[in-house]
């Protein structure tokens, strides 16, 4: 619910803002409730999952994929680092927090913002800069696409399989991982 609390802060000042959150989980009833507590009922959005294929729609709409990930003991790195991989590949600026394998995709001023987790106040601070700063801006929607890119599922396989890149031959999968097909392996599971 620290997002929530981050955003009434943006809210307050950018009468337009909405927030857009994908997904289920046991903490959308909490989302929702703050939501409603701090007013917001109106510019805070739940979706359910979304297939793969029409969340890409759903990152192009936004300005900024805001992901304050939390220490818990359902906490997915994988998952998280999947979504902050796909907001990228689109060319989304990624503001998100400092903490387990994220600092390894997002590299903070280059192709996102990092914030310490759990504090709603530097949270909203970094999206306020973000939103502040045009060339900032410019440079994070720059830098996100190739990074999304170097962390393409098919692309890590490819490392790890052959340790070299795509079409360096040596007999190496090509970047697929075992098991799929010629299209190599899709986002989002």
């Amino acid at each position: 619910v620290y997002l929530v609390r981050a955003f009434a802060e943006i809210a307050a000042r950018h009468p337009r803002a909405l927030l857009r959150l994908v997904g289920a989980g046991p903490g959308q009833v909490r989302v929702r409730a703050e939501l409603e507590r701090l007013g917001l009922g109106d510019r805070g959005e739940l979706l359910p999952p979304v297939p793969y294929a029409e969340l890409v729609d759903v990152y192009r709409a936004a300005d900024v994929f805001v992901l304050p990930g939390v220490m818990s003991p359902d906490f997915d790195l994988d998952e998280i680092s999947m979504v902050i991989v796909q907001a990228m590949a689109v060319g989304l600026p990624v503001v998100t927090t400092h903490h387990a394998g994220i600092p390894e995709i997002v590299r903070d001023g280059v192709n996102g913002l990092l914030v310490p987790p759990d504090d709603p106040e530097v949270l909203a601070a970094a999206i306020r800069r973000f939103f502040a700063d045009e060339e900032l801006q410019a440079r994070l929607r720059a830098g996100a696409p190739g990074s999304g890119a170097r962390f393409a599922p098919a692309r890590c396989t490819g490392r790890l399989v052959g340790g070299r890149p795509k079409g360096a031959g040596g007999g190496m999968l090509a970047g697929r991982p075992p098991g799929r097909g010629a299209g190599g392996a899709q986002g989002g599971g």
